[in-house]
């Protein structure tokens, strides 16, 4: 109980110098956010003509400003110097690599699952396909294609 009776715990400090950070997610509204920015600059008669860029090439136009705006910390978003948005995944390569072959697969685990219950089944690629594309309508992060 030696510790209970110190009023203050020193505090470790880590240096972050050279850490690599790698930060992923799925921004939903941060395209729109520089979809406004970029508009937000376009004046005279040409304003608006040009085709509304996709949500992919807006992403890759996300500056430090819109991140912070969008509600991370500053201090965190400083620390990634590098950002690269990657496209959408579409629904048959979710089918084939999430869902049948991923280390840890949802239907593996449904799978084991059933076996405590002595039933076994087979897993194949027809509904595999078919479920990922239900997805799509409502654009739910990187499975928006």
């Amino acid at each position: 109980m030696d510790f209970q009776q110190r009023s203050a715990s020193a505090q470790a400090h880590h240096h972050t110098r050279h850490i690599l950070f790698i930060v992923s997610g799925a921004f939903t509204e941060l395209a729109e956010r520089v979809r406004r920015r970029l508009q937000s600059g376009q004046i005279g008669f040409a304003a608006g003509r040009d085709s509304p860029p996709n949500d992919a090439d807006l992403l890759q136009q996300a500056q430090s400003r819109d991140f912070i705006d969008y509600g991370m910390e500053p201090e965190f978003v400083g620390r990634l110097p590098v950002r690269v948005a990657c496209p959408g995944a579409h629904p048959p390569r979710i089918s084939k690599k999430i869902l049948l072959t991923s280390e840890g697969s949802i239907l593996q685990q449904y799978r084991a699952d059933f076996s405590g219950y002595g039933i076994d089944f087979e897993i194949t690629r027809r509904p595999c396909r078919r479920s990922p594309s239900r997805l799509t309508p409502n654009r739910p992060g990187p499975a928006a294609s």
